[in-house]
C-alpha cells in the first residue's frame, strides 16, 4: 500500500491522521510515517486499512471501529503491552513538576 493510497483513504474517510490512528489502534506519528513513505504498515494494520477501502464514500462505522480495534489487539497479542495495559491516568491530582 503506497504513501498515496493511505492518505487517499484517509481522505475519503474525512479522518484526521490521529483519528484514522485512534481507529486502528496506532499512534498518529506512525501514521504519518506511513503517509510520508518513512514506513509502512504491515500485519494487522495494513488489514485494518484494506478493510477501510471497501466504503470509501462513508466514514467508518463505530461497529466496523470496534471490529476493527479488537481485530488489531488480538493480532498483536503476546507482542508486548497494548493501549489497555497503560496505566489510566486521573484528570485531578498532581500537576506536573508539582509535588
Amino acid at each position: 500500500m503506497s504513501p498515496k493510497q493511505i492518505k487517499a483513504i484517509r481522505e475519503a474517510l474525512g479522518l484526521t491522521q490521529q483519528q484514522l490512528a485512534d481507529s486502528i489502534g496506532a499512534d498518529r506519528v506512525t501514521v504519518a510515517r506511513w503517509e510520508s513513505g518513512r514506513s509502512t504498515p504491515t500485519g494487522a494494520y495494513r488489514r485494518a486499512l484494506e478493510a477501510l477501502t471497501i466504503k470509501p464514500e462513508g466514514k467508518p462505522s463505530d461497529a466496523l471501529l470496534e471490529h476493527l480495534q479488537r481485530a488489531i489487539r488480538d493480532a498483536l497479542k503476546g507482542q508486548g503491552p497494548t493501549v489497555d495495559d497503560l496505566p489510566k491516568q486521573k484528570k485531578e491530582g498532581k500537576k506536573r513538576g508539582r509535588n
